[in-house]
């Protein structure tokens, strides 16, 4: 068993984006959101839209942003739902980079520019989280909810169907995310390696859980952020599995544990005693 302490968080850290390339993301997941609401409940279509894009308007305000690195009609070139609401993209577009918060003068280089990561998670992840009170908005809480997770699992679907994956051991792939985290400042997390196939996390402290808890709002930010690597992990399909107990949206700490069922079936989870002493000097 191998145990280790990183203390990277840094909300100063950068990454080097193309942003045309990053709007397209945005408006892809909310055109999905939109196609897959529609087809499950098409009563709901237009008061959908008209909640969405009031939390939007009311984030944004009057503000005017004018990035001229950003090629709208680029990142929306291959929309079908989303492009019949321009207003609608307007306000997301908006949003977006209000979060980005970058200059008109930004420095682009081979259509990249650098941004913090914060500010960067805050814009999609904001996003996401207005998509789920819209819902909630609409349908109330517990139908609201129950017609989004609806829409993740067929979003997640879809995703494993195209997905080409390639097996590695859970080392290779904690080792990799613990290299990506320490790069974009991500969070404060231990990691245990019980061996090849199995890893445990505890996360400290997390951009994603920094970036919506001024809301103070755990239920629905859970939902927005965490809940959807909880499809993923547990996702017929997929060579991994994942589980946590907790999140930072709700206690002091998040415990993820990946492993491959195949090496590790019906792996029991740590306790939470195990989990918040790792690493620590007794």
């Amino acid at each position: 068993m191998k145990v280790e302490n990183h203390k990277v968080y840094n909300a100063k850290a950068k990454i080097n984006v193309d942003p045309t390339h990053m709007l397209g993301r945005v408006y892809k997941v909310t055109e999905d959101y939109l196609k897959y609401a529609i087809e499950l409940q098409p009563e709901i279509e237009s008061k959908y839209i008209q909640a969405l894009m009031k939390r939007l308007a009311d984030d944004v305000g009057d503000i005017e942003i004018n990035l001229p690195f950003l090629n709208v009609e680029e990142a929306s070139k291959e929309l079908t739902v989303l492009n019949n609401y321009q207003e609608l993209r307007r306000l997301i577009t908006l949003f977006v980079t209000k979060y980005w918060d970058l200059p008109e003068k930004t420095q682009v280089k081979d259509d990249k520019v650098d941004i913090y990561n914060l500010n960067y998670t805050k814009s999609y992840i904001r996003l996401s989280y207005n998509r789920v009170k819209s819902f909630v908005d609409v349908l109330g809480d517990e139908k609201g909810i129950e017609l989004y997770k609806e829409i993740l699992y067929k979003i997640v679907d879809d995703e494993v169907k195209n997905a080409d994956y390639k097996r590695k051991t859970q080392r290779e792939s904690g080792e990799k995310a613990i290299k990506g985290w320490t790069e974009t400042g991500l969070g404060n997390l231990t990691s245990c390696f019980f061996d090849d196939y199995k890893v445990l996390f505890r996360f400290d402290k997390c951009v994603i859980h920094e970036a919506l808890k001024d809301y103070n709002d755990p239920d629905h930010a859970y939902i927005a952020s965490c809940y959807r690597g909880d499809v993923q992990g547990g996702h017929t399909g997929k060579f991994w599995m994942m589980r946590r107990t907790q999140t930072l949206h709700h206690a002091d700490f998040c415990d993820e544990m990946y492993w491959y069922d195949d090496v590790h079936p019906d792996a029991e989870q740590p306790s939470l005693e195990f989990t918040k002493n790792l690493g620590k000097k007794q």
